[in-house]
């Protein structure tokens, strides 16, 4: 009793943004296999260029932003946070300014007429 826990084995149901965040905020070492480590080694997943972690990852003067299938940047446009489970979920917005004219729209674009993505910080 009273031994403080070092590291932590568990399989993808206990990874959640929650427990994640926990086990940072208390400096415990985790092996946690992702909810989606079975769906990220799919040709689909790899090929979707819709999505940021196909894209281009690109720094410019302290400025982080994302370099699309066809060579627009995505910049960042806001940081949005919400209440959920007892924590805060924050997520940062990226978008393109203009998406017009190009041939990737129909794989890229989901529902909508520029291209958005949100990736969770916290």
């Amino acid at each position: 009793m009273g031994d403080i826990l070092g590291a932590v084995t568990a399989d993808s149901g206990y990874c959640s943004e929650k427990n994640l965040l926990y086990l940072k905020e208390n400096e415990i070492h985790s092996y946690i296999k992702l909810q989606d480590h079975e769906k990220r080694k799919t040709r689909a997943y790899k090929e979707d260029i819709g999505k940021y972690y196909n894209m281009t990852y690109a720094v410019f003067e302290d400025e982080h932003y994302y370099i699309c299938h066809d060579g627009r940047d995505l910049r960042h446009i806001r940081t949005e946070s919400k209440e959920q489970d007892g924590h805060t979920q924050t997520v940062e917005v990226y978008g393109c300014a203009d998406c017009s004219g190009c041939e990737h729209k129909p794989r890229c674009l989901y529902n909508t007429t520029q291209k958005r993505t949100r990736i969770g910080i916290k």
